[in-house]
């Protein structure tokens, strides 16, 4: 049971790097974008 929880807080914890990851990622893109076009 315990080996179970750690798992789900891993893969949770995983899911949610993934997400900020992506939202900060496409921040730069965007941003790099407008300087580009500047």
């Amino acid at each position: 049971m315990i080996m179970n929880e750690l798992n789900n807080d891993i893969v949770f914890y995983m899911s949610i790097t993934m997400v900020a990851l992506t939202v900060v990622v496409g921040i730069v893109f965007g941003i790099a974008k407008a300087r580009i076009r500047t």
